[in-house]
Parts: structure tokens; C-alpha cells; sequence
């Protein structure tokens, strides 16, 4: 059976535009590309059980990406509405399926990825050391060209399961 490949075409294209948009390296526009990056992440990931009404992406109160993010609320993730979450504190009954946040608000990020170690949340962060961070997705902006970076063994161990596609147009992949 043939598979469609528009999807992945479709995230490519999205992925070529943001790269373009960036060489002027606008603050705005580099955080509707990690925004676009996140949201891609939610259609290409499964998660070991489905959604269920909406699918949540948690980003910390003061986080820089916030407001792109909240364009893509409302969207549809494998048959749930995607509703951006800004949390402080705890995650306690959010229902994150993933946790974003920037080099910026790294001290409360750090802590509620901890939160979350070993639950079925992908969590993605922009900083350089983003692995120190617990984070399971790097989303970089190297050379003004914005890239991302996986911890495999952290998805799995999570029990997520990024799609070959992400894999493929990763930076790096670290097992």
C-alpha cells in the first residue's frame, strides 16, 4: 500500500520557508519557526495512547515563544484540538503532551521537565545545551539557519516514537 507523501512534503516546504524567512534573524520570526517546529513535532510523534478532547502543548508562563505558539491553537493533532497551556509552578493536572521552553526560562523548565522524566511528554527546549536541560528535542537556530537535534534514547524511554520522518531531517540524532 502506497503512502501519501504530501505530509512530509508539506513539512519540508514549511520547514524551507521558516529556514528562508530566517536569515534576516528576527526575534518574532524565529519564534514562529520554533513554534512551527513544535507543532510539526506533535503531528509526527505518537504517543503510546491517544488524545483525548484536546492535545496540550505546555509552555512556561513568560516564555518568549508563547504568543506563536498560540497560532496554532485550535489545530488538529491526530483528532484532537491542539490548546496551548502557559503553566508555572507544577503541571499538575494540565495533561502536557509536550513541554516547551526556551534557554530564557531554563531554571522553572528545567523543574518541570524534571516533573514530567519518564512520562509519555516530549519535551523541547532551545537551548544550546538542551540535553543538560532534560529536554528530548533541541530546536537550534545555527548560522541563521534554524535546525533540531533528538535524544532517541530519551523518546523511547518515554515510550514516544518520532516518525522517520523527523528523524531524517534532524541535525543530529544521539542515541
Amino acid at each position: 500500500m502506497l503512502k501519501s507523501k504530501r505530509p512530509i512534503r508539506s513539512f519540508i516546504s514549511l520547514c524551507g520557508v521558516l529556514i528562508a524567512q530566517l536569515s534576516a534573524a528576527e526575534p518574532l520570526k524565529e519564534f514562529d519557526a520554533k513554534a512551527a517546529f513544535v507543532y510539526n513535532f506533535a503531528v509526527y510523534t505518537e504517543w503510546p495512547e491517544a488524545s483525548t478532547g484536546s492535545f496540550n502543548i505546555c509552555v512556561t508562563s513568560n516564555d518568549p515563544i508563547s504568543a506563536s505558539l498560540d497560532a496554532f491553537a485550535g489545530k488538529d493533532v491526530k483528532g484532537a484540538k491542539v490548546q496551548i497551556q502557559h503553566v508555572s509552578g507544577s503541571l499538575t493536572g494540565k495533561d502536557c503532551r509536550i513541554l516547551f521552553f526556551a534557554d530564557s526560562e531554563k531554571a522553572s523548565g528545567m523543574k518541570l521537565a524534571q516533573e514530567v522524566k519518564d512520562a509519555p511528554v516530549l519535551v523541547v527546549c532551545d537551548s544550546e545545551d538542551w540535553m543538560k536541560r532534560n529536554a528530548m528535542i533541541g530546536v537550534l537556530l545555527k548560522e541563521k539557519k534554524m535546525t533540531f537535534e533528538v535524544n532517541l534514547n530519551a523518546t523511547s524511554k518515554a515510550g514516544l516514537k518520532l516518525s522517520a520522518k523527523i528523524l531524517k531531517l534532524a541535525g543530529a540524532v544521539i542515541n
